[in-house]
């Protein structure tokens, strides 16, 4: 009869496989009879009847029929609570099952407690090697995820990816499972191509398995990976995986699941995307239904659907619409998520774009600052857990905030609390990524324990550059990859073991800027922006932003469009010196037409500034970061008339963003009057090198990199070799003297001896020198992808470290014996470096003792302009290293005038007890009464 245990079986088992088949709404009424079954015979608080009950309430919850779900798990809970007790294995699954369910419900307080409980269970009694505490892990890195907690979600998945690797051997399915719910938290990160990779493995383990292109999970994959795809604009190859997921997921579970309405939620996004709007229409019609049925009107994943239907709307120009479907969406975000939240802050300030554009400017103006304020404090946090790559990554989705920003003030007018949120901006996100790394290296260096870590470290970056220097046809793409991996793994390792000992106050804003400055400075933070307000142009725009110590705000000043500077001193501008004289002669002063009408430079950067600067107390100091092509220009040389330059009426310093006015320093004690010189550099390797080299080789064990190989086999397009540098030997002898005179003691490197092993020995043993001197040839190479694609013959003919990715390759400095590695492709013997230092190999080193670093070489201060990071070049990598101030220069100074300028550079520093700027500010100014042309003395610039 129907009250057998035979029958229960019976029934149990056509449910079960009723659910594998994905006909859960047949197996539901089956689960449901069964456990009626087990109630009547064995009562309310047996442990068969739980069981029955679990099985009900997991397949109700595949089907989304909610309602059940929660009164089936909290029965069981009670059951197995009293039977088992809070120490079973049983206890703490229907734990997890509670939390997942909760979590699907968007209680996320709840979600969490329980997974945690659970968690704890297994740990005290199967142990952290099991299955079920890899789920476990992997479900809470679901829940991390979710709420944007991205450091937790990242150490759970990869420990239960770790344990899984063991215990799921025979069940690859599961593996395969958690390495996609681990590509979706990358994919969320910015990290494209490691979601790629993690999709990808996991797409391959379902194919494999007898049923591999009908089975749920396949189809879920798909979906992710089509959706990673739309993100990565790779529109065409992502609809045919829309539509198969679409369609395994209709005929396997139904219309009214999560997975189907997350499909169709993503295909329409896509036709969006490609102004398909009906078709867009239709599938988010769909979705709204579905899931106001499923989960309600006050779910996350409702919220998502009036999001798309925001979007598709505002493409079709329907803007108060749009505009609110938004509002619903974000007020869900910010109940669901909470206020801190990375998906609640972007879409707040997509929220604060549209009230913009249909004239709600006030309010807009609120949202913007309170989504950008949120948007610092997450990527704050994720500095404590992230490599600098990934940083980087992830730092790249909130660049549509920070441009929106700048935007917004540029076309609304500079309100004060506006502008105080720009330049709170402009002091978080400019150096960001230098900011974080330099932080992360010092602090690494001061523990024992993470001192060793960053010369494993190191170790790994060495051998990397050293692949990305071969020629692509060269690299071996697999220890490429396994040395990045463990490079990465390190690197993040050393970052979560320096946040107990890190400054974790907040980041520095504008008000603590101007607490530091004295009445008669001011600070400048130059920004260049996209504008995508109301609209997307094809240009940037640059402003200043400006504060004093008496300032209730900061000033805003709009400067100039892109493409006026880039006329001045774009990529492809020859900096020769007809280009030098004309820019900063005070005859002509850089004029440029621009619209028929003659601009000067000083007219168009500083002419604007200076009517702020005298507006109040008269202004005797500026401190100032650059951006963008200004990096190219030497501010301070600009000349204001005949007898004055800019950097002759203010005391100009240049530092990498003011926030270093209000940071915390420890004070330099540079105990050590030490220097080291390297100068008169012979680049070709004669029978005296040949000789020495084996006795040179054993000096230092960083010669590891093997060869690099920077040049085609045809010597002709090798652009002929280093040239000798006549007076950089009496500029390297004339420093020794003054040195020695100022109580230095001196390391000087000259001819054969100044080479790479002797320069990258400072800093390895005994601490680096207080003065590093280089006086030698410098290069830049500009980037590849200015060359256009179809001129690959040139790109062919070109050297290898010429089209390098990287720009910290493409830009460096020449020593010793530099010729026959640059003609024969490999150092003067085995065991010796190649004699040219990349920037990424001075990146590596340690220079935390060295205050000054004097690059007197030709366009060290060059290198690729990259959005909020400035220059990526030889700046820095000593910065990087540690450096404190760095000389450096824009264009290929001329040898003769340039050892004069430093030698008069050292006197007014050590005879004339100058400071550092003083003494540069000074010698400047010598060199310009000496010489008319700029193209002697306006070719060197001072960073701090």
């Amino acid at each position: 009869g129907k009250e057998s245990n035979e029958y229960a079986a019976a029934t149990n088992n056509t449910a079960l496989v009723l659910r594998q088949l994905s006909r859960l709404n047949e197996a539901i009424p089956l689960y449901k009879e069964v456990a009626d079954i087990k109630l009547k015979k064995l009562g309310p608080d047996h442990i068969d009847y739980a069981s029955a009950l679990v099985n009900y309430g997991y397949t109700c919850y595949q089907a989304s029929r909610y309602d059940e779900v929660e009164k089936s798990y909290l029965e069981v809970k009670r059951i197995r609570e009293k039977v088992l007790g809070k120490q079973h294995q049983e206890y703490a699954r229907i734990l997890n099952n509670l939390a997942g369910f909760y979590e699907e419900v968007a209680r996320y307080e709840e979600a969490e407690k329980y997974h945690l409980e659970a968690k704890s269970i297994q740990e005290s009694t199967i142990g952290k090697q099991s299955s079920d505490y890899a789920w476990t892990l992997s479900d809470m890195g679901i829940l991390y995820k979710n709420l944007g907690r991205f450091e937790e979600a990242e150490a759970c998945f990869l420990e239960s990816i770790q344990i899984g690797s063991t215990v799921w051997s025979s069940d690859v399915v599961s593996y395969a499972s958690v390495l996609k719910n681990l590509a979706v938290l990358y994919r969320s990160m910015g990290q494209y191509d490691q979601a790629e990779k993690y999709y990808k493995t996991s797409q391959e383990i379902q194919l494999k398995q007898v049923d591999g292109k009908s089975r749920l999970e396949y189809a879920e994959v798909l979906n992710n990976l089509a959706g990673l795809y739309t993100e990565m604009d790779f529109r065409p190859e992502a609809e045919p995986l829309y539509l198969e997921a679409k369609e395994i997921f209709q005929s396997k579970t139904g219309k009214e699941t999560i997975e189907y309405t997350s499909t169709l939620n993503n295909l329409a996004i896509l036709y969006i995307h490609q102004n398909k709007f009906s078709e867009a229409k239709s599938l988010l019609d769909e979705t709204k239904s579905i899931r106001e049925k499923m989960v309600g009107i006050n779910h996350p994943d409702f919220a998502n659907t009036l999001e798309d239907y925001s979007l598709m709307l505002e493409k079709q120009n329907d803007l108060s619409k749009a505009l609110d479907y938004k509002s619903k969406a974000v007020e869900l975000y910010k109940k669901n998520f909470g206020a801190e939240n990375y998906r609640y802050a972007v879409n707040l300030s997509d929220q604060a774009r549209l009230e913009g554009l249909v004239g709600h400017f006030d309010k807009a103006r609120e949202q913007l600052i309170a989504s950008s304020k949120i948007q610092r404090k997450v990527l704050y946090r994720s500095t404590r857990h992230l490599s600098e790559r990934e940083l980087s990554s992830y730092a790249a989705l909130f660049n549509n905030n920070d441009n929106f920003n700048y935007s917004f003030a540029f076309r609304m007018g500079a309100k004060p609390d506006l502008i105080g949120n720009c330049y709170d901006n402009a002091l978080f996100y400019k150096g960001f990524l230098l900011n974080s790394v330099s932080k992360l290296k010092n602090k690494a260096l001061s523990n024992s324990e993470t001192a060793s870590k960053i010369e494993i470290l190191n170790s790994y970056q060495r051998r990397i550059i050293s692949q990305y220097l071969l020629p692509l046809n060269e690299r071996d793409t697999l220890l490429l990859k396994d040395l990045e991996s463990k490079s990465n793994t390190v690197e993040k390792e050393l970052t979560k073991k320096t946040v107990s000992f890190q400054d974790l106050t907040n980041p520095i804003q504008w008000q603590d800027v101007a607490k530091s400055l004295k009445p008669e400075e001011a600070a400048i933070e130059f920004v260049h922006f996209k504008i995508n307000f109301p609209a997307p142009i094809d240009s940037s725009y640059y402003a200043a932003l400006i504060l004093r110590s008496s300032s209730t705000s900061p000033e805003w000043v709009p400067l100039f469009y892109g493409n006026e500077i880039e006329k001045l001193v774009g990529q492809n501008i020859d900096r020769k010196t007809d280009y030098v004289n004309k820019l900063y002669s005070s005859s002509d002063r850089g004029t440029i037409n621009i619209e028929e009408k003659i601009t000067s430079i000083f007219d168009l950067i500083w002419l604007p500034i200076e009517k702020t600067l005298q507006a109040n107390t008269p202004v005797k100091t500026i401190y100032f970061s650059s951006s963008g092509l200004l990096y190219k220009i030497n501010l301070a040389a600009i000349p204001i008339n005949d007898e004055l330059t800019m950097g002759e009426k203010y005391q100009i310093v240049m530092l990498n963003s003011t926030r270093m006015l209000a940071e915390k320093k420890e004070a330099m004690l540079y105990n050590e009057n030490d220097a080291a010189i390297f100068g008169g550099v012979k680049y070709d390797a004669d029978s005296t090198f040949l000789v020495n080299a084996a006795a040179r080789a054993p000096q230092s064990d960083i010669a590891m990199r093997g060869f690099s190989s920077f040049m085609t086999t045809d010597p002709k397009q090798r652009g002929g070799t280093w040239n000798y540098l006549k007076w950089t030997e009496k500029e390297a002898n004339s420093i020794e003297s003054e040195l020695k005179n100022g109580g230095f003691k001196i390391k000087l490197n000259k001819g054969y001896d100044a080479t790479e092993e002797s320069f990258k020995l400072l800093g390895q043993k005994e601490k680096s020198p207080r003065i590093i001197h280089i006086a030698t040839h410098g290069y830049f190479f500009p980037d590849p992808k200015s060359i256009t694609n179809n001129n690959s013959e040139l790109k062919n003919n070109l050297h290898n470290i010429k089209i390098s990715e990287n720009p910290m390759i493409r830009s460096g400095l020449i020593l010793a014996g530099a010729n026959y590695a640059w003609v024969n492709n490999k150092p003067v013997a085995n065991g010796l470096e190649d004699g040219i230092l990349t920037a990424s190999e001075i990146s590596l080193m340690n220079l935390n003792n060295t205050e000054l670093v004097v690059l007197s070489a030709c366009e060290t201060g060059l290198g690729d302009i990259q959005g909020n990071e400035g220059v990526y070049g030889l700046q820095r990598a000593f910065k990087i290293a540690g450096v404190k101030y760095l000389i450096m220069s824009l264009w290929q100074v001329p040898d003769f005038q340039t050892q004069e300028l430093m030698a008069t550079f050292y006197k007014k520093w050590l005879q004339e007890k100058m400071s550092i700027p003083e003494a540069f500010r000074a010698t400047q100014k010598d060199m310009r009464e000496k010489y008319q042309s700029p193209w002697f003395w306006a070719g060197f610039v001072l960073v701090e």
